[in-house]
């Protein structure tokens, strides 16, 4: 069946987009995955019918074989979607033994929100509240305002969560509104469900003389206008269902709110489901002031203000203070028990004790029920009331750190359990708040809190299911990293493994114990590797796969996964710390071997890596080689026989190859200062090389060659006076680098361009915002070469500004930074820059020993930026007081640079060279420079302001 283009369905709060797949609350996203999306799309297109389930499964997951269960989870996950809405039935009712059926008013427009007068004042047995209500203000207001429309509202969420809180807060807001007043019922004391009416009587103060108090209780409450707070009811879940749903068909002028770990599933009930506290994410580092706006931190400085008033949080505290309210995931419960600890252990030494927290908080208040007193009391409470199969379950999934999806969660369960058995048994653990739906992303998956699953693990351990549990999660992240199972390969599709992040660190920890497996490492290793450089964690990444490769014997390091872990090693050595030369004699070693035994992959991974450490250390003589040597194996390679199915077999495909061999000869043109020919084999890369293989080579390497490229492309065009396209080429690198949203590829193409910003627009706004932008990344993730260029690009801006003293702080420690990354190319043009500054404010001996010494030191040719070097050389020789010095420096930056052509060093050459002449009275000599200026240096650059020489 067709449906018009465009079309919206309007039900409550709610407004369904289906050609766009969203659904909006209140004109806010509501967050499903896209299978729940389906289902509601189907689901309110067919209201008031009833659809079989049968059909949902064909129409949702076509040609696809699902289990019931899976259905039963995805109808969970939208049914509390659509929790707290202002009808006063659920939006979905289910059909036993048939499907289910959309039960709301479908419209193009929301209905009109029914307005609540509130009454006058009554008695109530509602405790005092001693303590404020933090960070529920929304859900406060939200409750207030619905629930004399719903009548039955359960508050549903995990243990110590804060629901008994929040329903008691939403209890006092009711004071004065309902004539027999507002009512407290604590079921927690009961062991005998036979007791709950009794109990709800009592604190009603109605007699009750049957044997079957129901009835009685019922017609009491007939005629009453009530509000009801019934608390603690997981445990006595089927006798507070009965009774609740009596009260909601007999007294109508009831109102009942519960708390309970899961719903009480009868018609008419609206669950809200209560998440803990937001907290700072991992990713963001706050101050004290920052810390306060998230609600954990509010409410552990409100109760360790209690404890001590002299308590306040400080900006050296805050990251502590944040370590622990995510360590306790945001509950409530949980972080006021913590508070009681901070006078005696402060935050930090909390913090640093978290990872035995169960064991700390192990008192609380005394005036807390028993069941509060630790938190492994609370959850055990939920543990002990699950079947015995539902407690395997749940203590197995304890195995994952930061979440699950469905067929995870099948695979570390073992014992041969399939999908559909661990589906049903994850919606019933849902339902108990054991386990939380997590609908951010397409998938639909699962969590649980911290602490929830702390406790989880003890369970694990008490049941001597460790071991299992470990190899079992290990050896489903070894195969679906790789594309077995139900997401394809991580060198496909990075961000599909992003959530799964932790997990894939836990599971390779475990492989790599003494209790691991080895081969089950290196695939985990491998698979990863995609993953690691998708989020720019070449450190994290260099240093677990040294820890795993270490070691091993050749064979294995051979080995498809192996390989391809070794060149992910030379990759995050090179572009963090500078790889070490005796890791550059090791690849020499085996890419000769390589060569010899004909193994191809070997042979250009190694060559790959010994000409990237030879472009960056630099040694350009090698470097030109090596590249020459990719450029031959381009040419001659026929193709990879018997080696397809490895992880690296595309790098050497013979198209790759050729894009690669342009890509490598253009580098080294370029540094080496042949712009014309780099230009040309740089514009063939770019033309060379396809999506496919951009994706391939930074999966295994996380460097963006394209990016990289438009950078070199920058620098070429505007040295060589083609400024407008070279800047145009600027904004396409860094544009180009963004997309991939990798420190990496972004560092690269920012010190690239801000080098070419430096020389053309000089200290402007924009050169000092992608300046400050390039040192902060770089620093953020251990990328200490770009880091030392970012150094020294800032002391480059302080000496143009005039800033000499600024200037030579800056370029000392870059410089020094970029020895430690052995990375040289621009080490010439800082020191020269370094240089005039010392000399400019007299420090003329310094000045020319610091150029002596790097020239002394400096075993390669300065290549694209020797001739700045040796004009400022000149100036410095002028300084010192040996004009012929001078003079011989400035030709011999005027030659190299017509050689280059780079017509901007020419140019500045050329004026400093006519202005010596000038200043010696060779007036003819000056104008004869003056004059080839004018005739050899294209107009772009004539015409810039270039009181930008410094």
């Amino acid at each position: 069946m067709s449906h018009p283009q465009g079309e919206q369905y309007s039900f409550g709060p709610f407004r369904l987009l289906p050609d766009q797949a969203v659904l909006l609350r209140d004109d806010e996203p509501v967050r499903l995955g896209s299978r729940a999306i389906e289902i509601l799309i189907l689901l309110v297109r067919n209201a008031g019918l009833i659809v079989g389930k049968a059909q949902i499964m064909e129409e949702v997951w076509p040609d696809t074989t699902v289990v019931e269960a899976n259905l039963t989870v995805h109808m969970s996950v939208l049914r509390r979607a659509l929790e707290d809405d202002t009808t006063s039935v659920p939006y979905i009712a289910t059909v036993s033994g048939r499907g289910y059926r959309f039960t709301a008013n479908v419209s193009v427009e929301p209905p009109t929100r029914p307005y609540f007068e509130a009454g006058g004042d009554q008695q109530s047995n509602l405790p005092v509240l001693l303590t404020r209500l933090i960070g529920r203000s929304e859900t406060l207001h939200m409750l207030d305002a619905k629930l004399p429309e719903q009548r039955l509202t359960t508050i549903v969420g995990t243990g110590g969560v804060g629901k008994t809180a929040l329903a008691l807060n939403v209890a006092e807001r009711q004071l004065g509104r309902w004539p027999d007043g507002v009512w407290l019922a604590d079921f927690a004391p009961l062991a005998d469900a036979n007791l709950v009416p009794t109990a709800l009587a009592t604190v009603l103060g109605l007699e009750v003389r049957s044997t079957n108090p129901v009835p009685a209780l019922i017609n009491a409450l007939a005629d009453k206008e009530m509000f009801l707070v019934l608390d603690n009811c997981e445990h006595m879940i089927e006798a507070v269902a009965i009774i609740a749903h009596a009260i909601l068909q007999s007294a109508r002028s009831v109102v009942l709110l519960a708390t309970s770990r899961e719903p009480l599933t009868i018609p008419g009930e609206t669950v809200l489901r209560l998440e803990p506290l937001s907290v700072p994410p991992e990713t963001e580092i706050v101050g004290a002031q920052e810390a306060l706006h998230y609600p954990a931190i509010e409410l552990l400085c409100e109760r360790a203000r209690a404890n001590d008033a002299d308590f306040s949080l400080q900006d050296a505290d805050a990251l502590f203070a944040s370590l622990i309210c995510r360590k306790l995931g945001g509950v409530p419960l949980a972080i006021e028990f913590a508070t009681a600890l901070v006078p005696i252990f402060g935050l930090r030494g909390l913090a640093t004790r978290l990872d035995d927290r169960l064991r700390l908080l192990v008192d609380g208040h005394r005036s807390s029920p028993p069941r509060h007193r630790t938190l492994t009391a609370a959850l055990d409470w939920s543990y002990q009331l699950l079947e015995v199969q539902d407690q395997r379950v749940f203590r197995r999934l304890a195995i994952f750190t930061g979440g699950f999806s469905m067929e995870a969660a099948a695979a570390v369960i073992g014992g041969g359990t399939d999908e559909g058995v661990c589906a049903e048994i994850l919606a019933r653990l849902v339902r108990k708040s054991l386990v939380s739906p997590d609908m951010r992303g397409s998938r639909l998956r699962f969590r649980l809190l911290e602490t929830t699953r702390a406790f989880a693990l003890g369970a694990l351990e008490e049941a001597g299911e460790v071991a299992d549990a470990s190899r079992l999660h290990a050896d489903y992240f070894a195969r679906s990293l790789h594309g077995d199972g139900e997401l394809p390969a991580s060198s496909a599709d990075y961000m599909a493994f992003v959530p799964d992040l932790d997990n894939i660190r836990s599971a390779l920890r475990w492989a790599t114990s003494p209790q691991g497996d080895t081969q089950m490492a290196l695939a985990i290793g491998a698979g990863a590797l995609p993953v690691w450089f998708g989020l720019s964690l070449l450190t994290e990444c260099g240093t677990s796969m040294n820890e795993l490769m270490n070691g091993l014997d050749l064979e294995l390091r051979k080995s498809p996964y192996g390989a391809a872990i070794d060149i992910a090693i030379a990759a995050t050595d090179i572009f963090t710390y500078g790889a070490q030369e005796s890791s550059y004699a090791d690849w020499t070693k085996r890419e000769q071997a390589a060569a010899n035994e004909d193994q191809l992959i070997e042979r250009v991974r190694l060559l790959l890596g010994r000409w990237t450490f030879n472009i960056r250390m630099p040694d350009y003589d090698l470097a030109d080689e090596q590249s020459l040597a990719i450029e031959e194996i381009a040419r001659d390679v026929r193709g990879v026989v018997g080696e397809q199915s490895a992880p690296l077999a595309a790098l050497v495909d013979k198209d790759h190859l050729i894009a690669t061999a342009h890509w490598a000869r253009g580098t080294t043109l370029h540094h080496i200062g042949n712009l014309d020919a780099a230009r040309h084999a740089l514009e063939q890369f770019l033309v060379a090389e396809t999506a496919a293989m951009r994706s391939f080579f930074m999966a295994i390497t996380g460097f963006d060659r394209r990016s990289d490229v438009l950078g070199l492309l920058a620098i070429a065009k505007c040295l060589q006076g083609d400024v407008e396209q070279g800047l145009a080429d600027g904004e396409a690198a860094i544009d180009e680098a963004r997309t991939t949203r990798k420190a990496l590829p972004i560092c690269e193409a920012l010190q690239w361009v801000c080098f070419t910003l430096v020389l053309m627009a000089g200290p402007s706004t924009r050169t000092f915002r992608l300046t400050r932008e390039l040192l902060q990344t770089s620093k953020d993730h251990s990328l200490h070469s770009h880091y030392g260029v970012a150094l020294c690009l800032k002391g480059c801006l302080a000496a143009a500004s005039g800033r000499h003293e600024h200037a030579i702080e800056r370029l000392g420690q870059g410089l020094a930074q970029l020895r430690d990354a052995h990375y040289g190319p621009f080490d010439p043009f800082f020191v020269g820059v370094l240089a005039t500054s010392l000399a400019t404010i007299g420090r003329i001996t310094e000045a020319r020993d610091s150029i002596t010494m790097f020239e002394q030191m400096r075993t390669t040719q300065h290549g694209f930026v020797g001739p700045e070097l040796m004009r400022r050389k000149a100036l410095v020789e002028v300084l010192s007081g040996t004009p012929d010095r001078a003079e011989s420096s400035l030709r011999a930056a005027r030659d190299e640079a017509d050689r280059q052509g780079t017509r901007l060093w020419q140019m500045r050459a050329l004026s400093d060279l006519a202005a010596l002449y000038q200043a010696r009275e060779r007036v003819a000599d000056a104008q004869r420079e003056r004059a080839t200026l004018a005739l050899t240096i294209p107009e772009q650059l004539r015409e810039r302001d270039f009181g930008l020489q410094w």
